[in-house]
């Protein structure tokens, strides 16, 4: 009782025009070179966040991945343990 080819999908499986627009996206993507400017801004972004991990040993960890940067903070000193109120106030 298998469905009929065409018979599975959904609002967002295909629709032509959300296919059309996705590779306009990606024309845009290869046009204006935006991988390669995400990955330099987020270099920028982890050297200067590892300068400051040098004088601060709150931060345990600088990764990511372009511009998708993380930090792990930590109490002072102590990378086991996580420093929530520090996060809060960073982030609020």
């Amino acid at each position: 009782d298998a469905v009929a080819p065409g018979g599975l999908g959904g609002t967002y499986a295909g629709n032509p025009i959300a296919c059309v627009a996705a590779l306009e996206v990606l024309k845009v993507f290869e046009q204006e070179n935006l991988l390669q400017k995400a990955n330099d801004l987020g270099q920028k972004l982890k050297d200067g966040l590892l300068a400051i991990a040098e004088k601060h040993t709150e931060i345990g960890d600088v990764r990511g991945l372009g511009a998708m940067i993380a930090i792990e903070l930590f109490e002072d000193g102590d990378h086991s343990k996580p420093d929530a109120k520090l996060t809060a106030e960073i982030v609020a």
